[in-house]
């Protein structure tokens, strides 16, 4: 996984254009192979990797097929994502029941139709998370902080959401959205981070943050390209957010039995709000 953003950051540099960019990254996606699997426990160089045992997954529907089209996005300045961190240790399964999370915890709203999602700030939050079912898991946060979790939630159900209710702009938002646009195409990706962006050029809040989705090992190669191209664009297109570095999760660290690969063991979610409470206090 490295060696692939590292390539990118060698043919793209950090001067180019968001234009140019973001042409380059599809191009480039397009023409690495398929991409490895990182084993914590793996051997010395001198001894041979024991093959990972094929996983299958649900097929995915054909009317979601990644297109790699090389059509730019609006030009807009800013810097690329730096190479993504590689998680040091394993983490064990651990996966509470619903219901059992502790006091300031997250607010899921899964379930509900998403026509009808709306948020509803309180007065003591100073730091408000958007995200999506992995942010679920949340707890022992600040009583200042207040984290309220979407599952299935995408990018272009953000600007009703963050506009359903007045924000102050002292407030910090936090957005994690972004894995269930594994297998979306690249145009639409870009569309609606156009749009998303724009919604907080209105907002004026003085800070915001993005936690981009991490990389479980599970997904297919499409998907595992899918998401490399939107932490990229990210970073890339919406110069008004700091970005939080995804992890790149080995299989221990996905819910056992989880058919679509991509929600995380309590531990992960654990490290991944320890990450945000380092980025939004500094």
């Amino acid at each position: 996984m490295n060696r692939a953003v590292n390539e990118l950051h060698r043919r793209i540099g950090p001067q180019r254009t968001n234009q140019k960019a973001i042409k380059e990254i599809r191009d480039i996606l397009t023409e690495l192979p398929p991409l490895p699997l990182i084993s914590f426990d793996a051997p010395p160089p001198s001894a041979p990797t024991p093959k990972r045992p094929r996983v299958e997954l649900p097929a995915k529907s054909t009317s979601k097929k990644r297109l790699f089209r090389s059509q730019s996005s609006p030009s807009h300045d800013g810097p690329l994502l730096p190479p993504s961190p590689i998680l040091a240790v394993p983490l064990p399964p651990s996966y509470p029941p619903p219901g059992k999370f502790q006091a300031n915890a997250a607010t899921s709203h899964s379930g509900k139709s998403k026509d009808t999602w709306r948020l509803t700030v309180h007065p003591s939050t100073k730091v408000l998370i958007v995200g999506s079912s992995n942010s679920r898991m949340f707890r022992d946060m600040p009583d200042t902080w207040q984290a309220e979790a979407f599952g299935g939630l995408k990018l272009q159900h953000l600007p009703s959401l963050l506009t359903s209710t007045p924000l102050d702009p002292d407030l910090t938002l936090v957005i994690s959205c972004g894995m269930n646009h594994r297998s979306d195409s690249m145009n639409f990706v870009d569309q609606q981070l156009e749009t998303v962006n724009k919604t907080l050029q209105q907002l004026k809040l003085k800070k915001v943050f993005w936690v981009l989705p991490s990389l479980p090992v599970l997904l297919s190669d499409e998907d595992r390209k899918g998401l490399i191209y939107f932490n990229q664009v990210v970073s890339t297109f919406i110069r008004s957010v700091t970005t939080i570095k995804p992890l790149l999760l080995e299989q221990d660290s996905i819910v056992k039995g989880d058919p679509y690969g991509i929600h995380y063991v309590q531990n992960v979610v654990d490290r991944i709000l320890e990450d945000i409470k380092k980025n939004v206090s500094c």
